[in-house]
């Protein structure tokens, strides 16, 4: 199978699904490049709507949302049983699927970006260990800060898995900001769920026609 281009659907995103650019915050003396480290969560997406409304990111910055997609993911993506008749994709294909679907999405979030106000936005797909490659993308990148979400983890999963942003924190190259939400603020997010769902389900289909 040859190599995938981004997963695409005309369904765009609601309009509020991210807020428009804070125009009445404090605007930076200079462009900025932020690096945000996404990975499709409620919680990631309440971090990114409300760094946007605090003005923690600006319009004029340069912003580079990145996701890194994790081995445990893309076995995720293909969990579903294929149907008699289906190719069924080695792991480079399935790698290639999943970083077509995760890269639809991404675009997605950066055509609503552009709509509301941000006109310098890009987007990155990566494969591998999500603190280990955040770390190495930073180095490549070199942005003036990095913001990531708190995953909330229980206390027996941080001593067993470790906290992601703490890595970060401490191994990082740059600063480092992570963004503490609100139980409302993530509830809040519950709304798009099914927009959520609906925009994933449509890009799998596409990829998994590629394998009939």
């Amino acid at each position: 199978m040859s190599a995938l281009s981004p997963a695409r659907i005309d369904d765009k995103l609601p309009a509020d699904f991210l807020p428009v650019g804070n125009t009445e915050a404090q605007v930076p003396e200079r462009s900025r490049k932020i690096l945000i480290a996404y990975d499709h969560s409620e919680n990631s997406d309440a971090t990114f709507a409300k760094c946007i409304r605090l003005g923690l990111i600006s319009p004029l910055d340069e912003i580079n949302i990145v996701h890194i997609i994790e081995q445990k993911e893309v076995q995720r993506f293909f969990s579903a049983p294929f149907e008699p008749g289906m190719n069924i994709p080695s792991t480079g294909q399935a790698n290639t699927a999943a970083h077509s679907v995760t890269e639809g999405f991404l675009i997605e979030l950066k055509s609503l970006l552009l709509t509301n106000g941000f006109s310098n936005v890009s987007t990155e797909v990566c494969l591998g260990d999500s603190k280990e490659s955040l770390i190495d993308y930073c180095h490549a990148c070199k942005p003036d800060f990095l913001i990531c979400s708190s995953r909330g983890l229980n206390t027996v999963k941080k001593v067993v898995m470790g906290s992601t942003s703490s890595f970060l924190i401490k191994n990082a190259p740059c600063p480092v900001l992570v963004c503490k939400l609100t139980n409302d603020e993530i509830e809040e997010r519950k709304k798009y769920t099914a927009v959520k769902k609906h925009h994933f389900e449509t890009l799998h289909d596409a990829i998994k026609d590629k394998y009939k």
